[in-house]
């Protein structure tokens, strides 16, 4: 997976596991993220304003026309699939 922060600052956690998100970087605009297949991660907004990103999976995860408008919904939705 993949994720381009478009606008915005975020914090980004990775790592094999859960309990260790080793790697912790702040990112900017213009960054992108590849996250390997099976890592735990997290992206938290750092900044004073909205965070705009997007994120790639391949090969897809979801559904065709699948949009949560929360990470909570997002997180109910992959728990329930």
């Amino acid at each position: 997976m993949s994720q381009r922060e478009e606008k915005g600052e975020a914090r980004v956690l990775m790592g094999k596991t859960e309990e260790n998100l080793d790697f912790d970087k702040i990112v900017s605009g213009d960054w992108a993220v590849f996250i390997p297949a099976g890592y735990w991660h997290q992206i938290i907004n750092t900044g004073g304003s909205d965070l705009k990103l997007y994120t790639i999976y391949a090969p897809g995860e979801h559904e065709r026309g699948t949009h949560h408008e929360t990470y909570q919904e997002a997180d109910d939705h992959h728990h329930h699939h």
